[in-house]
Formats: C-alpha cells, sequence, structure tokens
C-alpha cells in the first residue's frame, strides 16, 4: 500500500480532501484530482466517490473488519488507540514505573516498540513468515505497521497465506508474552509465539469454514426442494430487477418486473445502458433505473427484490458495511418518492422473470427500450406457471 504519487513538485500542503470535491455533485472534482494526481491514481480514486454528511473513517475504526476473534480486534483497536498499559502511556499519566523495556533494556517503551522494534518482536515477525515492508515495519509509528498488515494478504510475494492471516494472533501473543514475563516471570522463545500464532489462526479459520458447512446444511433442510418466486405481503407488490453485463462490449441489459401478491404480473420493463465499467456499477445503475421507474409510476407498498447482497446489507445494515456507504446513500436518496417500501434479497432462481428480460438485450440483442402493463408475450408460460404454485 502506498500513497497516491503527487503529480508536480510544488504543491498547497494544507490542502484538504474537501478541497477535491464537488460542493453541488458530492462527487470527486474531475479537474481538481488531475491537476495533482497521475492518472492511474485518478483512476483508483474514482472508482470510491466520497460519502457526504459522514464522520471520517479511520484506520481505528476498521478493526471490525479483522478476520479473527472479537478480544483481538478489541486489542488491535486499544493498540491504535493508546489504550494499552506500557511504560510511556503510564509515566504520562502520572504513574512513575520503570520507563525500559523489560524484554530488551530499550528505555522508553511504547506499544510500537512492544509489538514491531523491540528486537524481541522483530525477531518474533522474521519466524512468523510473515511478509514485512521492504524497509522494515516503522521504528515509530504503529499506524503504519498496523495499516501495512492490513493489507498483508494481498501481497503477491512472502509466504503462504495460512501465514499471512496470522498476524493479529501473532500481535496478541507478542502482548502476552510482555505481561507473562511483567506479572509470571516467564519468558517465551519466539519460535514457540510464531507457532502459537499461525497454530491459534489455522484453529479459528478452520472453526469458520465448520460453521459455514452447518449453516449451509441447515438452510438447504429448510428450504423447498425448488427455489421459487414468492409473493409479497397481502396489498404490497413486489419490483424484481436484474441485470447482465457483458464485460468486453460494457454493455448492460437491465429489466423489471412489478407483481402483486397474487403474482400478476402489473407492469415490465427493459433497458440498454452503455459504458458501464463494472459488474458493482451495473447493479448500482439497475437499481437506481428501476427506482426511478417506481416512483414515475406512483406505486406504494412496495418490495425491491434483487441479488444485491452486499447493497441491500449496507442498507438494512450500514455497520456491517462501511466500504458501501456510497452505494447506501444513493439508494435511500433514491427511494425517496415511495412512502413505504423494503428490499429483499432474492436467489437467481427466485429472479428469473427479470432476468430473462434482462438477458435478452446483449444474448438477443435486443436493445429497444420500453415500458409496459402486464408481462412479455414471449414469456407468458413462465409467469402463469410461477403464479400457479402460490
Amino acid at each position: 500500500m502506498r500513497a497516491p504519487w503527487i503529480k508536480n513538485y510544488s504543491f498547497d500542503v494544507n490542502l484538504v480532501v474537501s478541497s477535491l470535491i464537488d460542493p453541488v455533485s458530492q462527487r470527486w472534482n474531475l479537474p481538481a484530482l488531475h491537476k495533482i494526481f497521475v492518472p492511474g491514481d485518478i483512476e483508483l480514486i474514482i472508482k470510491r466517490q466520497p460519502v457526504g454528511g459522514k464522520e471520517d473513517f479511520t484506520l481505528g475504526n476498521s478493526t471490525g473488519l479483522i478476520m479473527t476473534t472479537p478480544k483481538i480486534k478489541i486489542f488491535v483497536w486499544k493498540a491504535l488507540n493508546e489504550a494499552l498499559p506500557v511504560a510511556d502511556l503510564i509515566n504520562k499519566r502520572g504513574m512513575k514505573v520503570d520507563d525500559r523495556c523489560q524484554l530488551c533494556g530499550f528505555e522508553g517503551e511504547d506499544i510500537n516498540h512492544v509489538l514491531f522494534s523491540c528486537p524481541f518482536a522483530r525477531h518474533v515477525w522474521a519466524l512468523a513468515n510473515i511478509p514485512s515492508p521492504r524497509h522494515g515495519f516503522h521504528h515509530s509509528s504503529i499506524f503504519e505497521n498496523v495499516n501495512f498488515l492490513f493489507g498483508v494478504t494481498k501481497l503477491q510475494r512472502g509466504g503462504d497465506m495460512e501465514f499471512k492471516r496470522a498476524w493479529p494472533w501473532v500481535l496478541w501473543n507478542l502482548w502476552k508474552c510482555r505481561n507473562g514475563l511483567l506479572f509470571e516471570g516467564k519468558r517465551w522463545l519466539p519460535s514457540e509465539i510464531a507457532c502459537k500464532g499461525f497454530g491459534k489462526s489455522g484453529e479459528w479459520y478452520l472453526a469458520q469454514i465448520v460453521e459455514k458447512e452447518m449453516e449451509s446444511k441447515q438452510i438447504t433442510c429448510r428450504a423447498s426442494n425448488k427455489i421459487r418466486w414468492s409473493p409479497p405481503p397481502d396489498q404490497w407488490l413486489t419490483c424484481n430487477f436484474a441485470s447482465d453485463w457483458n464485460k468486453t462490449t460494457k454493455s448492460l441489459g437491465a429489466a423489471w418486473v412489478v407483481r402483486n401478491d397474487r403474482g400478476v404480473v402489473l407492469f415490465h420493463s427493459r433497458r440498454a445502458f452503455a459504458e458501464i465499467s463494472s459488474k458493482e456499477e451495473a447493479k448500482l445503475v439497475t437499481f437506481l433505473w428501476a427506482a426511478e421507474s417506481m416512483t414515475s409510476l406512483n406505486l406504494d407498498k412496495l418490495i425491491m427484490a434483487g441479488e444485491l447482497e452486499e447493497l441491500f446489507g449496507a442498507v438494512l445494515k450500514p455497520h456491517l458495511w462501511p466500504a458501501f456507504g456510497f452505494q447506501r446513500q444513493e439508494i435511500m436518496a433514491s427511494m425517496v418518492g415511495i412512502r413505504h417500501w423494503n428490499v429483499q434479497v432474492t436467489r437467481k432462481e427466485a429472479n428469473r422473470g427479470a432476468g430473462f428480460i434482462a438477458e435478452s438485450v446483449n444474448k438477443f440483442n435486443f436493445g429497444q427500450s420500453y415500458v409496459a402493463t402486464g408481462h412479455p408475450e414471449w414469456l407468458f408460460e413462465f409467469f402463469v406457471n410461477e403464479s400457479r404454485f402460490l
């Protein structure tokens, strides 16, 4: 991970991020970006649009995303927020203690020293088969070091993934080793800490696999033999929408179908879009178009159903999907004109009607966009058969 390259030698050192955001559209200001950054970095920046009216997202707040146990997540958060009882911090709070590191004798024991820069800690990291920064861990910035570890699993160099993903347990055992020496007089070998970190990591990941398999079996047992479209509650409507994106031509076929609680198709629509750069953009564009159509039709008591697990997760539980804050903001804004609404994640098998219509754009070159009542004539039997099973 690196900071974006600066295009010019001279620039405003007091420049803040808000200076690069268009105050009207609340999107990145492209002319301002082009003055500062190189084209390659601009492409990376605009993939994540800013989210207005929200507090800054800091490294300390992202510890909940670490793949590890809850107690280690809390430990990393405390480390980043200077909430661990090391000698430097205890002295700062007015309690006089020996400020030397008890493992190496270095004067000035801070959190970064215990976890990264202490010779003992460096020995542990060397034995753990976890990649380190090319110039070594930073001697004073724990933020820079932990930020590197956040992206270590994505590095092409270094050891196997089983070792890379063990870094939270290595940190935790370094801290336990330090406390064991202080309070119990026990000292672990560096090789023991590295092995403990790798072993505990493997046990935790194995437990996650077993848990997912058990959940999958439970879901399979509860599900019917064949997944079908399910009707909305009485007096409500369901808008199923689907997208079909072609990576080569960047073209998008989108469709939505509105049905009542008896399975009768009231309206349907198809539209072709061009120059859609990614599958994620295709999903968002399709939803926003469907929401705009529902508003134009003055529909109420509406369930928006689609294969959007991440986006709908961000709508229903935003704290679990912080990376989708921009998409959530767009979705919420698009539904303002509908008084009663909800979202529902649906499986592809239960969304085939809208899926067939969307696929007709790229598969059969049906590029004409339209809105119509009822269902398409060429899907008459499909929709009738689905309604018969209700």
